[in-house]
């Protein structure tokens, strides 16, 4: 039993919540007891979050003695992060017009009240909240895109810094290497948590909630399964060689982990190992995955394409040609920098609600699937991370590699 991985176990708690859910379901009885093992995770990985983002950065910055290769890799990523989430919202736009999930659904009436929608700040704005006035208050308040800028730019200061700055290098490398430990220990509890999360979630949300949304839910699995397809694996086997079985192989741990938790930060150790098993370089691994996880969105900039046409077509309100572009730009920017936890996304959405005038009212009944429709854009996010770290990755490498041609010639 203790020979077992950690994704073996992943498999038989996804297996067991689910037989055991849908008894619970079908019975009456109430899997609430349960959820609170599922919410210790949560919490645990939300204790992990900055520390261990912040110490995977800098110590990834630090690492990249060549200052012009750290900003190339983060110019060619931060390219391909927005180039992907706007090709993931067109298809999840175009796929969303064409089979229209929304049209004969009968939204429930819910309790709005609960979710604040607020307006967008604009493009401005958002760039000046990413430059933290101060560091600790981002922190506690969990402002991730802060911190990321903080972190490259402390990474980069310690470079300049030369010899100077070396001992401020190895401490946060071992307290990088502290937290990896730590959230090794965590995961050891995740088939706990993944478990209880998923009994809860299919003991509470029986056929009588999802079967008027079964469409919506179909549409939305089949278009990120699509753009995976289409997008990430060509890129993966034209650009590094690697072929869809041998990707797949690498990632089943990290993968069980974000669909079993719906946590991308949850899944960051995982997701950082098998990067470097499919060859990428560590230094680029501790920079571009953490960066990705927090600004490269893919999955979740699709699913807020996808539900708000859901939505307004359910309201018999289609969205014209500009509302639509006006929900792209939104989305596109509040998913840079979304929270890599379970249920942020809900909350993010109302602001693309009122953005395009969409009736708050139609979040209510939405978010009482979004768990099923999270374990669908979790993986998606972080399979792009992998995959577009690892193109950025190869191309440095065949710079490096036709550079040394050069020199030795």
């Amino acid at each position: 039993m203790k020979k077992m991985g950690l994704s073996t176990w992943m498999v038989i708690a996804l297996i067991l919540g689910i037989i055991i859910g849908a008894a619970c379901n079908s019975m009456g009885i109430d899997t609430a007891p349960i959820k609170p093992l599922g919410d210790i995770f949560i919490s645990l990985v939300k204790m992990l979050v900055v520390p261990l983002l912040m110490a995977s950065i800098i110590s990834g910055t630090s690492s990249m003695n060549n200052m012009k290769k750290l900003g190339r890799v983060a110019v060619k990523a931060i390219i391909l992060y927005v180039a992907t989430m706007c090709l993931a919202m067109i298809l999840g736009i175009v796929v969303a017009n064409v089979i229209q999930p929304g049209v004969g659904v009968q939204l429930a009436g819910g309790d709005a009240a609960v979710y604040e929608g607020k307006e967008f700040p604009g493009f401005l704005q958002t760039i000046l909240n990413m430059v933290p006035s101060n560091v600790v208050a981002s922190m506690a308040a969990g402002d991730l895109l802060p911190l990321i800028l903080f972190s490259v730019f402390f990474g980069f200061c310690i470079n300049a810094a030369g010899d100077k700055g070396r001992l401020v290098a190895d401490f946060v490398a071992s307290f990088a290497e502290i937290m990896y430990k730590m959230t090794g220990y965590v995961m050891m509890y995740a088939p706990i948590g993944a478990f209880a999360l998923i009994c809860y979630t299919v003991g509470n949300y029986g056929l009588s909630v999802v079967l008027p949304l079964g469409k919506m839910i179909i549409t939305v699995y089949a278009t990120l399964i699509a753009f995976v397809l289409l997008i990430y694996v060509p890129m993966l086997k034209g650009f590094c060689g690697i072929n869809a079985p041998r990707f797949l192989k690498a990632m089943q741990e990290p993968l069980l982990i974000a669909f079993s938790t719906t946590s991308s930060m949850a899944a960051l150790p995982s997701n950082m190992r098998a990067s470097q098993e499919l060859g990428l370089s560590k230094d680029v691994s501790s920079f571009l995955i953490p960066l990705g996880n927090t600004v490269n969105m893919a999955g979740a900039a699709m699913y807020i394409a996808i539900v708000s046409n859901f939505v307004a077509q359910a309201y018999g309100m289609p969205l014209s040609i500009g509302q639509q572009i006006n929900v792209v730009i939104t989305a596109l920017l509040i998913s840079i920098g979304a929270v890599g936890i379970p249920g942020y996304m809900i909350v993010m959405m109302t602001s693309v609600f009122t953005t395009v005038g969409i009736p708050l009212d139609g979040v209510s009944l939405v978010a009482g699937v979004d768990k099923i429709l999270d374990m669908a854009r979790t993986p998606c996010n972080i399979i792009g991370d992998v995959a577009i770290a690892l193109v950025v990755d190869k191309s440095e490498k065949k710079k490096e590699k036709n550079n040394n041609g050069i020199h030795s010639s």
